[in-house]
């Protein structure tokens, strides 16, 4: 119990003189530090299921899947995961890299052309 007592004492003597605004501000600082390493290790797990994405796309031979279509009517978009770049967001013909042109989007599938001209139906990315 003494050496309890020693560290409490220890610790008192070790918090600073300026009293309840010295606290306030260091847990502050605390919470801040908590928040800033929540946040990189939100942004590390983010990294990581991307990648594993990528590599579960090209285990399965493909380089664009479709993750979600939004919108309605002709406001169609669609994410897309593609090797090597991430998610992007497409509308009916824009370009993607490598030389991939989006189509058409429609509620049930997406329809691009690939470089060599040939139109494919992109499969959609399944969990």
């Amino acid at each position: 119990m003494s050496l309890l007592l020693g560290g409490g004492l220890a610790m008192a003597q070790a918090l600073p003189a300026g009293g309840d605004a010295d606290v306030r501000r260091y847990a502050q600082e605390l919470d801040d530090i908590k928040q800033s390493q929540r946040e990189r290790l939100l942004h590390k797990q983010q990294l990581e299921t991307e990648k594993l994405r990528v590599d579960l796309a090209r285990l399965r031979g493909g380089q664009i899947y479709v993750l979600a279509l939004t919108g309605a009517g002709k406001q169609l978009t669609a994410r897309l995961g593609v090797n090597g770049v991430g998610e992007v967001s497409v509308r009916s013909g824009d370009s993607l890299p490598g030389g991939w042109r989006i189509l058409k989007i429609s509620d049930q599938a997406v329809t691009a052309r690939q470089p060599d001209g040939s139109r494919v139906i992109l499969p959609f990315y399944a969990e």
